[in-house]
């Protein structure tokens, strides 16, 4: 069975891009949620405390997917037009 698209040269169909964006935005509001997580832990803690260093890395980690995503979705919402 042939799997229809409405791009010619056999890309996604807009059905697909449109479950692609809805999941790539759930995605990012994940990650917004896990950095707001961390930040909060952060501020619990002492400035000098150990943790501080390994929460920011985690910070750090959870920012540059959230770059990702959004490069991602912003593709995503380009290919929709």
């Amino acid at each position: 069975m042939t799997h229809r698209t409405d791009d010619p040269r056999g890309g996604a169909t807009r059905r697909e891009r449109e479950e692609d964006l809805k999941a790539t935005s759930d995605a990012i509001q994940n990650d917004v949620d896990r950095l707001v997580a961390v930040e909060r832990r952060k501020l619990s803690l002492a400035s000098g405390d150990p943790q501080v260093d390994v929460l920011s890395d985690a910070a750090v980690d959870v920012a540059d997917e959230l770059a990702r995503k959004t490069r991602a979705e912003r593709q995503l919402t380009d290919d929709l037009r």
